[in-house]
């Protein structure tokens, strides 16, 4: 009998501690976390929980540069890449002939690729929009559509208005953590 029961209590031992190491990240029984992938990452932050800030801008010889601040108003969440950004018109579609690409590694320190940003609620992180005065057809546009990094189809992007003149193609730098400056 003596054997039995010592057999229990490193069971009952494992278990406490098992249930406590959960208490402190672990989710459904599945081995998975929030993001469904089991590393213990907090999910991929989504349009509709995220708004955009028109923040400050700089230029010179006819480029522009601007930074702008993604707010996360869900639980936290974390953003990693580049987002698809383009110009919308006034009744909310797309502009026409402006295309867009990466800022090249190097540019004043915002091109490249940095880590993934996690954001709390409340929290937020910054990408920049480089745009030039010539160099292809130019339009009016009333706002900016965001859509954050693997965000599907169907999906309504995030919008914030601003009339401003997109020429040719407009260049997108992945995203930051809030602390980063041009």
């Amino acid at each position: 009998m003596m054997f039995g029961t010592r057999a229990r209590v490193p069971a009952a031992l494992a278990l406490t501690a098992l249930a406590a190491l959960c208490a402190a990240g672990c989710s459904g029984g599945d081995g998975t976390d929030k993001d469904g992938s089991g590393d213990g990452a907090t999910a991929k932050c989504a349009n509709p929980d995220l708004s955009l800030k028109l923040g400050e801008g700089q230029g010179g010889a006819g480029t522009h540069v601007r930074r702008i601040e993604i707010v996360n108003g869900g639980a936290p969440c974390t953003l990693e890449g580049r987002a698809e950004v383009y110009p919308y018109t006034g009744d909310g579609q797309r502009v026409a002939g402006v295309g867009a690409a990466e800022i090249p590694e190097g540019f004043g320190g915002i091109g490249g690729v940095p880590p993934a940003t996690t954001l709390p609620k409340g929290g937020s992180a910054v990408f920049y929009l480089m745009s030039s005065g010539g160099g292809g057809e130019c339009a009016k546009a009333s706002g900016l559509a965001f859509n954050a990094p693997g965000t599907g189809d169907g999906v309504a992007p995030v919008q914030v208005a601003w009339d401003w003149t997109p020429c040719g193609t407009i260049a997108v730098s992945a995203i930051f953590p809030p602390s980063s400056n041009f």
